[in-house]
């Protein structure tokens, strides 16, 4: 079995599109808390394929020569799993995907945007 990092990704355009912040606070914490629900439930029910549980990524950093400053990404997360193929560690039933009643946060593209070998 070869080890894939996986991240997601999600983007301004798809929070505002999704209306996410024009949501009460309740419902907001409520599709929250039903998309943690579903992804924990995916990670038990892939668990022998799952080697690192991942995690989500919060704002990101720059650091170069001039420093550390504040900068923007679109990655929103990662897990690493175990897999035969790219293909199929690609988490295609995971929850959020395809847009299915999986009550992931409505901000979040989650789309798979990497599963890279790990050495």
């Amino acid at each position: 079995m070869t080890r894939f990092l996986a991240t997601f990704l999600g983007t301004p355009q798809a929070r505002e599109a999704s209306g996410w912040d024009s949501l009460d606070d309740a419902t907001r914490k409520l599709r929250e808390r039903e998309g943690m629900d579903a992804w924990m439930q995916w990670m038990q029910d892939h668990a022998s394929a799952v080697v690192e549980g991942g995690s989500p990524l919060g704002k990101a950093k720059r650091i170069d020569k001039r420093g550390v400053s504040d900068t923007r990404n679109a990655l929103t997360a990662w897990v690493v799993v175990q897999a035969e193929s790219a293909d199929a560690a690609a988490f295609h039933d995971r929850p959020g995907r395809g847009g299915g009643d999986h009550r992931v946060p409505a901000h979040a593209e989650d789309r798979l945007t990497a599963c890279s070998k790990v050495a």
